[in-house]
């Protein structure tokens, strides 16, 4: 399904799509409050209803639009809780500022879970990414090449569990590297039930 939020100039009365409306655990609702949010933006409205149900979404909007929380609120939710069954969640990003900038709003808004939640970039050190990796994290927000480089040189780690994934700027991500759009990442997302392209 794509989405398209409609321009600012709409009636901008309906009030009956917030937060307090979309039945979220109150833990995933107390980190919306703390990240500020009053009331859902455009993109959310839109997305959250139809993201909250699982079904796979394409969504535009511009920058600023809050469209980055409007795929971690329901990978939240979702998820909930801390599993030892390995990672649940891949966020996949064109660059390693993005991811990182991506990763705090995934940690601020899971304060009051016990969610974990690793950033695989880039410029980071391996050694210290394999110990964040034998933390068996929930999420997952990385680059494609590094994410792609673990997944091909580390045994013991791979993404069978894996259950969402979201292709953020995904088309820049397709412009920047083509040639690692789908492999090897796409093969061991076997069972993701779940995908959201984010554009801009």
């Amino acid at each position: 399904m794509s989405v398209r939020p409609k321009s600012k100039g709409g009636s901008g009365k309906d009030t009956s799509g917030g937060f307090q409306s979309m039945n979220l655990p109150s833990v995933i609702f107390n980190g919306i409050m703390r990240q500020g949010f009053k009331q859902p933006t455009p993109v959310q409205r839109k997305t959250l209803p139809i993201a909250l149900l699982g079904v796979d979404l394409v969504t535009m909007a511009r920058t600023g639009s809050g469209k980055t929380a409007a795929f971690v609120i329901p990978i939240l939710a979702k998820l909930l809780e801390h599993s030892s069954n390995g990672t649940r969640c891949v966020i996949l990003s064109p660059t390693r500022d993005l991811a990182l900038q991506t990763l705090k709003v995934v940690i601020s808004m899971s304060k009051f879970t016990d969610l974990r939640a690793i950033s695989i970039v880039g410029g980071d050190g391996m050694e210290a990414q394999f110990n964040d990796l034998s933390s068996r994290p929930d999420i997952i927000v990385a680059t494609p090449g590094r994410l792609a480089h673990h997944l091909l040189e580390v045994p013991d780690f791979n993404l069978q569990n894996c259950e969402m994934v979201v292709y953020d700027e995904g088309e820049l991500r397709q412009a920047k590297s083509p040639e690692r759009s789908s492999t090897p990442l796409q093969r061991r997302y076997t069972r993701a039930n779940s995908a959201a392209l984010c554009s801009h």
